[in-house]
């Protein structure tokens, strides 16, 4: 049998998408919550690099808002920083696509440690503190961890139906 390389583009880039919005709201038990990597944002950031003529700011702001409605934040707070981090993927991908995969955590790491350092901030603003605001910051630790997984799982997709 011949497998089904026809598969369009945008549904694998949807279905991931929507994969990590759930892997994002699946409940875990409260000791382990602040070690969940941040999917949405990771795959984001895969497609942004590998296909940013059609991953961009929209989609961003689009998986924010998704996460801002399936999550109890402040309308928009996701959206708005999900969209700078795809901008400055956007900026930077022609370089991030070269690194090796090791260098590419480490600047996962520090887009999701902006991310989380943003969504501290606008939280704060709006009133909307955490209780453990230290540990927000393991998110990033685990993300970086997870990226190798994130880009063979997706590279492998990418590959299989051909998407460019």
């Amino acid at each position: 049998m011949i497998p089904n390389n026809t598969l369009p583009g945008q549904i694998v880039i949807i279905g991931s998408i929507v994969i990590s919005l759930l892997f994002a709201i699946y409940p875990l038990p409260e000791s382990i919550q602040s070690l969940r990597p941040n999917w949405p944002t990771l795959v984001l950031i895969y497609w942004c690099i590998n296909l940013p003529e059609r991953v961009g700011i929209a989609t961003g702001w689009i998986i924010g808002l998704l996460l801002d409605l399936l999550m109890p934040t402040t309308l928009g707070l996701h959206a708005l920083v999900l969209s700078i981090i795809a901008y400055l993927t956007l900026y930077f991908y022609r370089r991030i696509r070269h690194f090796p995969l090791w260098q590419q955590a480490i600047i996962i790491f520090l887009l999701i440690s902006l991310q989380q350092l943003l969504l501290l901030w606008l939280r704060s603003i709006f009133g909307d503190i955490p209780l453990s605001w230290w540990s927000y910051w393991l998110n990033p630790f685990s993300s970086a961890l997870c990226w190798p997984l994130i880009y063979f799982v997706l590279y492998f997709f990418q590959r299989y139906y051909r998407i460019q």
